[in-house]
């Protein structure tokens, strides 16, 4: 067996897998060689790196890989939807504060960010990853989401770190039943798109499943159940809150509450609240 054919079965399978990011490559004295250096590694970075790797080989061949399955979309221009609520308008529906659907209405998140409407195509890729546990699916979700956050403007006028992207938490009895956290999924590949750090700053206390719940209850279904964690401060920085998909707006309200520390009946920030909140969602459900 010939070097280049021992490299390429290397490349193929390794085991014990090796770690998926911050690999130190270092060559050698000749430059005929590189050698991969992986840092030391606790269990719980193994057991990640270890599931990656299942996911990989086992998982992801039984749908179309995310890249090829997302290859010809286009997200959203701008124009096409509310840039406050973020529902699909038509000419001249933008108002200076928002479109004839939430104009009136008070909300925390000063811009919202999507990519496109939850039907077609980009429904069911939300659906491989929150019913099927395809995680790549998410990271390409994630991407597109960031490139669109950055083309609106979100890093003008912060400085270096003024950034935070966190998702909407889910609670932890949902969070073991699924067996993924998807909107934490897509939060880290919005964080890796914006070079900016991905907080976990909110609790969730479990609730019914929005979709289990009439629309005209479900603000109330959420009401005081995203809160700031003890030791979290967003105080200062612009947050950029994570979602899969925005139908009434009601959870992202309330996750938009506690980044801003407001406590029930305020209607001000909390000393611990951020400067700014702005929405990101993969997809908004059409208004009937």
């Amino acid at each position: 067996m010939t070097q280049r054919e021992r490299e390429v079965r290397q490349q193929r399978f390794q085991w014990p897998p090796a770690p998926l990011v911050e690999q130190a490559l270092v060559r050698s004295a000749d430059e005929s060689a590189t050698v991969t250096i992986a840092p030391p590694r606790g269990a719980r970075e193994y057991v990640r790196d270890l599931w990656a790797h299942f996911e990989r080989l086992v998982l992801a061949p039984t749908v179309m890989p995310a890249g090829q399955a997302m290859a010809q979309y286009e997200a959203d221009a701008p124009g096409l939807y509310c840039e406050r609520c973020g529902g699909t308008i038509g000419p001249f529906e933008q108002r200076e504060f928002g479109c004839g659907a939430c104009h009136d209405q008070r909300l925390r998140c000063e811009r919202m960010v999507r990519l496109g409407a939850y039907e077609g195509e980009l429904a069911q890729w939300v659906g491989v990853l929150k019913f099927q546990r395809v995680r790549p699916y998410g990271v390409e979700l994630g991407r597109r989401l960031g490139a669109a956050l950055r083309e609106a403007g979100v890093l003008e006028g912060l400085p270096p770190g003024g950034l935070v992207v966190q998702a909407v938490p889910m609670s932890r009895r949902r969070r073991m039943g699924r067996g993924i956290e998807h909107a934490q999924v897509i939060a880290k590949a919005v964080g890796a798109a914006l070079g900016a750090p991905v907080a976990r700053g909110l609790w969730r206390a479990h609730r019914p499943s929005q979709l289990d719940v009439p629309a005209g209850q479900r603000e109330a279904n959420v009401r005081g159940t995203i809160g700031l964690r003890r030791n979290a401060c967003f105080s200062g920085q612009r947050v950029v809150l994570v979602d899969d998909v925005r139908t009434t707006g009601a959870t992202i309200e309330a996750a938009a509450r506690g980044v801003l520390d407001m406590k029930r009946g305020a209607r001000v920030a909390g000393p611990r609240g951020a400067d700014s909140v702005w929405g990101a969602v993969v997809s908004v459900t059409p208004r009937d």
